[in-house]
């Protein structure tokens, strides 16, 4: 019954299936279209990744922040130091998750350039930081803050022969800081 009553109060409403509770505000919900100070602010102050596995070869111990090669922001730094300018530091990054349909046809990955680091490891060392939205079959949208993270394959290598960089990232990994949160509709 508060559904109905909120609605006819002027405020707007959203049911948010995955948190299980009923959103109601005085303002329009907005979709994310281009990331806020605030939102990147909020998706660089998520920590670093920690070694899982062993699969350092031996450089740090299980358990233990990823060293860092660059950092957010330093890394665009990097690029425009190179001559690259912010859009083509952010299109090479974001190549990988084209190429490998990290994302499905009904999701969007909203993204900024501040948000691209290096951690120093081997095989797997681009990430890249943003909000990822999917649109439901219902016309809910939903929003989740999530990190990709791309390195070297050996998918399309020869057996004994050497990673090639044309081969760009075949392999990739996803890390979710947040649950998805509905925050509009269709």
């Amino acid at each position: 019954m508060t559904y109905g009553i909120s609605e006819v109060l002027g405020q707007n409403v959203l049911w948010d299936k995955y948190n299980r509770l009923v959103r109601i505000s005085d303002k329009p919900f907005v979709v994310t279209e281009k990331l806020s100070e605030e939102q990147k602010k909020r998706l660089m102050n998520y920590p670093y990744p920690v070694v899982l596995a062993e699969d350092n070869y031996g450089s740090q111990e299980v358990g233990e922040t990823y060293k860092i090669k660059r950092k957010m922001v330093e890394d665009k730094e990097y690029g425009n130091s190179l001559g690259f300018t912010d859009e083509e530091v952010l299109a090479k990054m974001q190549e990988p998750i084209e190429l490998l349909n990290v994302i499905e046809s009904n999701q969007e990955f909203v993204t900024d350039v501040d948000l691209i680091y290096y951690v120093q490891h081997p095989i797997g060392p681009a990430r890249i930081r943003g909000i990822l939205q999917t649109y439901e079959p219902d016309g809910t949208i939903t929003e989740q803050d999530i990190e990709f993270g791309f390195g070297y394959g050996q998918r399309f290598v020869s057996e004994g022969e050497p990673r090639d960089p044309r081969h760009w990232f075949e392999e990739y990994d996803t890390k979710p800081f947040s649950k998805p949160k509905v925050v509009g509709k269709k």
